[in-house]
């Protein structure tokens, strides 16, 4: 099995990942790391910055090569809650930056992610809503 790094703004949002694959706190400060012999997840705080900055933490304290998954919950006008999404396009909207994103042989329906810096009630475009994605691109 290839090594899997997530990254994850909350521990609420965690709490299903760690409990799954049986992953062990490794360590606190300054980031809440949790890990088994082949995944590791990074408690990253809100908004991209901070994603941003866990990310590269996370990478200069493991440095292998891993697959990145970038997880948690988003803002949509009509999806129902719990219902899960994958990302075919990050859009950063305070720079207009995007990022395409391969969905192969995904089981989950994919939309385009808008990162927004606050967060958002009024959800007028098809996409997720949300405040991390492009700090992990």
């Amino acid at each position: 099995m290839q090594k899997i790094n997530f990254v994850i703004a909350f521990i609420h949002e965690a709490k299903p990942i760690i409990q799954f694959f049986k992953l062990t706190k490794f360590q606190s400060k300054p980031y809440a790391i949790y890990k088994s012999e082949q995944i590791s997840l990074i408690i990253s705080g809100c908004g991209k910055l901070n994603s941003a900055a866990a990310c590269g933490f996370l990478f200069a304290l493991d440095n292998q090569p891993a697959q990145w998954i970038n997880f948690g919950i988003a803002g949509h006008r009509d999806a129902s809650i719990g219902q899960a999404f994958i990302g075919n396009k990050v859009t950063d909207s305070d720079c207009g930056w995007h990022w395409t994103l391969s969905t192969q042989a995904s089981i989950l329906l994919s939309l385009s992610i808008n990162t927004v810096a606050e967060p958002e009630t009024q959800f007028n475009d098809e996409c997720l809503y949300e405040m991390e994605a492009s700090g992990f691109m």
